[in-house]
């Protein structure tokens, strides 16, 4: 695989920015974590792929393999208020379902209509989750945070390759 970055998280750390990575074997090597749990993926454009793997304090891991699964899927939707009119100031993610807060999460805005799309999604079940647009998103744990505290509006599996509209997803709009 010539081209991929490489994702880690850690129940402890989970906003540390992709690793670019990518020789022409596949070989990635990832340097300064502590002992604990990480989620590692990789995104490339053939698919993604994920392993979870457990360190011990001073433990070098080699031999790590990532299967990439392809063709990816793909997510579309529409997140109106109780009353049917486009949510507006609010953004839409997908994270893995349970409280967890190691594992995928992905984020978009709306468009004026209240639609979103999510592209490039591994076969996996995922939860859609709502929140109000905040002016600190960027800053370190905020979007991580909000994400997994949000409520999950609809659990969905994908299978390889699917493209799927999930219709009118409802929120409570009282709460912005």
């Amino acid at each position: 695989m010539k081209a991929f970055s490489l994702h880690v998280h850690s129940a402890r750390r989970y906003d540390r920015p992709p690793f670019p990575a990518g020789s022409k074997d596949g070989r990635f090597a990832v340097g300064g974590l502590e002992a604990g749990r990480y989620s590692v993926w990789v995104v490339a454009p053939t698919g993604e792929g994920k392993v979870d793997v457990e360190l011990e304090e001073g433990e070098q891991r080699k031999g790590v393999v990532i299967t990439v699964a392809k063709p990816t899927a793909s997510v579309t939707g529409r997140l109106v208020g109780s009353n049917g009119a486009p949510a507006e100031g609010w953004l839409v993610a997908w994270r893995e379902p349970g409280a967890d807060r190691l594992g995928h999460r992905w984020i978009t805005k709306l468009d004026d209509d209240g639609r979103f799309t999510f592209r490039r999604l591994p076969p996996w079940t995922f939860a859609i989750v709502a929140f109000p647009e905040v002016p600190n998103l960027e800053e370190p744990n905020v979007a991580a945070d909000l994400i997994h505290e949000a409520a999950e509006l609809r659990v969905i599996t994908l299978q390889e390759g699917e493209a799927i509209d999930v219709g009118d997803v409802i929120i409570d709009d009282s709460a912005n």
